[in-house]
């Protein structure tokens, strides 16, 4: 299961407060995973199993050492208890609505587990200026393995 961080302001422009933001996100974040809570939300929609929880941080700028410190801290605090953490540009020129799509399209693959037939990925995501995105409702079928 992933649980995502956006990060719209660039970490050049006044990082301290950026850090500190961050701090409070990750520590949320931890806490209702450590709750239950996180676990509660999946179980209530249908999933029962995960392989494990990852935080991904996306933002346009790479984040600060410091930032970068609270993801390795997570990921060697929380590797017994299944959670990493990692960051993932999401600038413009890295990131389009085919890579989008496909990220929404895998993680509910993912979620349904292994009886499903179809599912249906309906999406509308506004960012950045300029990203803006609807995915029409996108139906994605099973694919029989091929051996």
């Amino acid at each position: 299961m992933i649980m995502m961080m956006v990060e719209e302001r660039p970490y050049f422009v006044d990082s301290a407060t950026l850090e500190e933001d961050c701090r409070r996100k990750m520590n949320t974040y931890i806490s209702a995973l450590r709750s239950g809570y996180v676990r509660q939300l999946a179980a209530d929609r249908g999933i029962s199993e995960t392989a494990g929880i990852e935080i991904v941080l996306f933002s346009s700028t790479e984040p600060t050492a410091m930032v970068k410190e609270m993801i390795e801290l997570v990921n060697s605090e929380l590797a017994d208890e299944r959670v990493t953490a990692r960051w993932e540009s999401w600038a413009p020129d890295v990131v389009d609505s085919e890579v989008v799509e496909r990220a929404l399209v895998t993680e509910a693959i993912g979620s349904v587990g292994a009886g499903w037939e179809f599912a249906l990925v309906w999406a509308n995501l506004r960012g950045q200026p300029g990203f803006r995105w609807d995915s029409g409702g996108r139906t994605t079928r099973k694919m029989p393995r091929r051996h």
